[in-house]
């Protein structure tokens, strides 16, 4: 990894903490979590691989959310929470 990529790492992961902060310690959904990293630009694979990142350094727990409801089958209904 060049030095270029270290610091979009980094970037990546101080944004997706800051938009599980803005939660004040409530989870998020996966799909909120996305909509939000737009405005910074990070797609939806580099912020599973963050989150993926995160949740082995222990800085973050991201959890599936079932829904027995038929219309949701297809809905990523995960939800992630900044650890304590």
């Amino acid at each position: 990894m060049n030095a270029q990529s270290a610091v979009k790492v980094m970037d990546t992961k101080k944004a997706v903490v800051e938009v599980l902060r803005q939660r004040a310690k409530k989870a998020r959904f996966i799909t909120e979590v996305t909509a939000s990293l737009r405005r910074f630009n990070i797609g939806k694979d580099e912020m599973e691989q963050t989150l993926s990142e995160l949740q082995i350094e222990g800085v973050v727990i991201v959890r599936d959310n079932f829904c027995a409801d038929p219309h949701l089958a297809n809905v990523d209904l995960r939800v992630a929470v900044l650890v304590d």
